[in-house]
């Protein structure tokens, strides 16, 4: 079976960032981050501040936090089976500092159209940065926003350039087997049931679903084989996390529980299976991913043979 993709553009940048004191995280950083980034984007975009619902105003379909935080759709789009709101264009990861507990790296990946956001989003993120995180307040500066090792400049003419190229077409049949460690909850479902316990086929058949719809919303047209056949796979202390999430402008509390621990997908992996598990290491895979779940690290060499 073959479904529509292409080759998917994307930037991911490193946001390092300094605090004033040690950060005492009683909760996924990423959590606080996303929460403080959406409500100072909110703030900076939004133009109909008593609206609470974004859908019911009339700018959202041109709103940089509609469009980047909501993402409604329309409900007659084929790929996205009858959903009102698709995949974000973006994904977040934080990293602490080993050396240095004050200090960190917020990472981002700004997915197609996404990109042209990303003067909005950092402004949002040194904004959060005076007023504080988590209850403390604790300040922090951006010291240095890097892209693919160096300085990064937003210049909107030069961003095509500036951008890397996700395409199932660049990959070969790799022959070591790898080893999946899952970072953060991974959330896949399976007849409308999340597993406790994940194998190959079932993370390559998520991480496919994924890339379908990324591909089909915010990328460009070409074609590529769904596998139907999937490597044999051996899990190492896969467990269920059970994170929990509040959004204080929805007032809602949410439980974002996924399986964390290992899986060795044993070679040779062909140059599909392999293209969409290297899909899942930068776009993250399975629900909710946008909150930093699901993000997955591939290691291979012949010793996990």
């Amino acid at each position: 079976m073959r479904i529509m993709g292409e080759c998917l553009k994307y930037i991911r940048l490193s946001y390092h960032l300094s605090f004033e004191r040690k950060v005492p995280w009683s909760r996924p950083p990423e959590f606080v981050f996303r929460s403080v980034l959406g409500m100072h984007l909110h703030n900076i975009c939004c133009v109909y501040k008593d609206e609470r619902v974004c859908a019911k105003c009339p700018v959202h379909s041109t709103c940089v936090y509609a469009w980047f935080f909501e993402s409604h759709i329309t409900k007659d789009l084929p790929f996205i089976e009858g959903r009102d709101r698709a995949p974000h264009p973006f994904v977040i990861e934080y990293t602490p500092s080993i050396a240095d507990s004050s200090k960190g790296v917020l990472s981002m990946v700004f997915i197609g159209k996404g990109r042209n956001f990303i003067p909005y989003v950092t402004e949002a993120i040194e904004r959060a940065g005076k007023k504080g995180i988590t209850r403390g307040r604790i300040p922090f500066m951006v010291t240095f926003i890097e892209h693919d090792g160096t300085e990064f400049i937003f210049e909107f003419n030069q961003l095509e350039e500036q951008s890397l190229i996700w395409s199932p077409q660049n990959y070969e049949e790799e022959k070591t087997s790898i080893l999946i460690d899952f970072l953060s909850p991974c959330r896949i479902k399976k007849e409308g049931r999340f597993l406790s316990v994940i194998t190959a086929e079932n993370l390559i058949l998520a991480c496919a679903r994924r890339m379908k719809m990324l591909h089909a919303l915010y990328g460009e047209t070409e074609s590529f084989e769904i596998p139907v056949q999937f490597p044999t796979s051996i899990q190492f202390d896969q467990r269920w996390k059970n994170p929990v999430y509040h959004s204080s402008r929805q007032d809602v509390t949410m439980k974002m529980g996924g399986v964390v621990g290992k899986l060795l997908v044993n070679g040779p992996i062909s140059s599909t299976c392999y293209a969409l598990l290297d899909a899942g290491s930068i776009f993250h895979v399975g629900k909710n991913v946008s909150f930093g779940l699901g993000r997955i690290k591939l290691s291979k060499g012949k010793e996990y043979d």
